[in-house]
């Protein structure tokens, strides 16, 4: 890597310190810089008064859904949904630094086989930050919340839910906190593909993870499928509010839509999940084949060597220190996920599934 493509180390260091602080959240710092307040802060204001007004506006009617829970638990998906915006763009700056971090570690110049990709920390740097700044634009956001709201009142006024569902408000700001995950769900897969196929280029065979230093990369890929299956969870919730009223039609698609959910999200973990190994196993792969290589060259020149009866005790070195790192770099199983977060992931689906068959009716009510 010539001086000119060095990447700027000083400056990552610094700015990983603070990054616990300060993960460059593209709408807060817009809202923050035009209005003076962030966009969490400012639409969990607007979630409130879109709470209170509905409140006043229509009250408590006789809907058939006890006490109308889904206005109050409405307002707090839509803070959730806020805040898990927030926590998917600092999971995505937190692997940014991971992969920068490893790419350090085993730079093309310390590496003797041909990499397919061989991507610098300037273009992981600049590439991850494009597509974060364009999934998480401010304008994105809105324009997926503004979709987001109007395809929610079209689908409740397509299956007449607003008898049911009648505070106009909340239906809109509920319907928006999906759209508002419109444009980071595309980037989030779209990065999840790159991680898999470009921005993975060697194995540290002194990584304790057993990884070779991309555990943390797989647990990213966990804690934002978890962090996706609660959101479910509670918009299944409010939604699953249908089943105490008579509409059958709403019930099905409602079922069917979370059922669709939590097995998109188990999707994408499993595409994750083997993306990433299977683009492990083949560069474990070429370091053998390229070990395989050097191991014949020192062999003969072993043998040789005992022929000519002179001590060949570099190559009985060499050879030992191969065979270390042979059996270290196959000890390591490759799998992105350890049972800890395997173990997270099926309490976050099992919890959620426990509550849709209890709400199914197949769960019987201990009372």
């Amino acid at each position: 890597m010539s001086s000119e493509e060095q990447f700027d180390w000083v400056s990552i260091n610094k700015e990983k310190k603070c990054r616990s602080k300060d993960h460059k959240y593209p709408p807060d710092q817009f809202f923050k810089k035009h209005i003076g307040i962030s966009f969490t802060s400012l639409f969990i204001l607007l979630a409130v008064l879109a709470a209170v007004s509905d409140y006043i506006l229509f009250g408590n009617p006789d809907t058939g859904i006890p006490y109308n829970y889904p206005l109050f638990v409405g307002m707090i998906y839509i803070i959730a949904v806020l805040f898990a915006l927030r926590k998917f763009h600092s999971i995505f700056n937190e692997t940014k630094y991971e992969l920068i971090e490893i790419l350090d570690r085993s730079s093309a110049d310390n590496v003797l086989f041909e990499r397919q990709s061989d991507v610098s920390a300037q273009q992981i740097n600049d590439e991850i930050n494009y597509v974060m700044d364009k999934a998480f634009a401010p304008i994105t956001v809105l324009v997926g919340g503004f979709i987001g709201g109007v395809f929610g009142l079209a689908v409740m006024w397509l299956l007449n839910a607003f008898q049911y569902f009648p505070h106009m408000f909340m239906n809109y700001a509920y319907g928006a906190g999906h759209g508002f995950f419109y444009g980071p769900i595309i980037g989030s897969v779209y990065l999840i593909y790159k991680i898999s196929t470009e921005y993975i280029i060697d194995i540290d065979i002194l990584d304790p993870d057993g990884v070779g230093g991309y555990g943390d990369i797989g647990d990213a890929i966990i804690n934002l499928i978890i962090m996706g299956v609660f959101l479910v969870t509670i918009d299944f919730i409010i939604l699953s509010s249908v089943t105490f009223v008579d509409e059958p039609l709403f019930q099905a698609a409602v079922f069917g839509l979370y059922i669709l959910m939590i097995v998109f999200l188990l999707g994408l973990t499993v595409f994750g999940i083997i993306a990433i190994r299977k683009r492990l196993l083949k560069i474990r792969e070429q370091k053998t084949q390229m070990m395989r290589e050097e191991f014949k060259k020192i062999e003969k020149r072993y043998w040789e060597k005992l022929e000519r009866k002179e001590s060949p005790r570099p190559e009985s070195e060499h050879i030992e220190t191969m065979e270390t790192m042979f059996n270290r770099l196959h000890s390591m199983e490759l799998w992105p996920i350890n049972l800890a977060s395997l173990s997270r992931l099926m309490a976050s689906v099992g919890s959620s599934g426990a509550i849709a068959l209890y709400r199914a009716g197949f769960i019987p009510t201990p009372f």
